[in-house]
């Protein structure tokens, strides 16, 4: 364990926390105690902690380092955004990585523990997913969301991309009631027609327009 900023990951890493703390001077060292007690019978291999913005900053490179470094392990990935209650994160994991050895998949993730926010990130073990693989992987990842109580969508919402999958998430009544409340303000369907409800839906719903 090292109390420092040195930004070699150990090679046993699985995971990697970024914990903040807020608060006057003796709330931030008294709450870093206990933050640091936790982790250390949580097994952690190593422990950073920053003492200025500088050091702070350093520490956050490793999260906006996300993205780059994921390309240069495959060009294209099947990338999506779900959330799950927060205490069934740790579930949500381990589903992901038993769905990976099944289908010999490459899962990669990271997010916001506070919202239960989860970016994945999915390939082939070794190349890019076929559209019908990330069609069937997609479905078996929003199977597992939604077992655990969590969302299809998190922070970059329903849009076009996963209008035909939100019934897993809203049954006929409430589907059916957000429709009403969207005629209402909006009876011609002119504002981003056919986004958010299934095409079916939508076309029912309007089709006298």
């Amino acid at each position: 364990m090292t109390d420092g900023l040195d930004q070699q990951i150990h090679e046993g890493t699985k995971a990697m926390l970024l914990i903040e703390l807020d608060g006057s001077a003796a709330e931030v060292n008294r709450d870093a105690a206990i933050v640091y007690k936790i982790c250390e019978q949580s097994g952690m291999l190593s422990f950073h902690s920053a003492r200025d913005e500088a050091e702070r900053d350093k520490l956050w490179q490793v999260r906006r380092a996300i993205h780059g470094a994921i390309m240069g392990l495959c060009p294209k990935w099947l990338e999506e955004d779900i959330s799950v209650p927060p205490a069934s994160i740790p579930a949500m994991l381990d589903a992901l990585q038993a769905l990976a050895l099944r289908e010999n998949l490459r899962i990669l993730c990271f997010g916001h523990y506070a919202d239960g926010n989860i970016h994945l990130n999915v390939s082939e073990a070794d190349a890019p997913l076929s559209r019908a693989r990330a069609d069937l992987v997609k479905k078996k990842i929003y199977f597992e969301t939604v077992k655990l109580g969590g969302r299809i969508a998190a922070e970059h919402g329903i849009g076009s991309v996963k209008k035909e999958y939100l019934g897993l998430n809203l049954n006929d009544a409430t589907l059916n009631l957000a429709l009403q409340i969207k005629k209402m303000l909006d009876p011609k369907g002119i504002l981003n027609p056919g986004k958010i409800f299934p095409q079916e839906v939508w076309n029912r719903a309007y089709k006298a327009d």
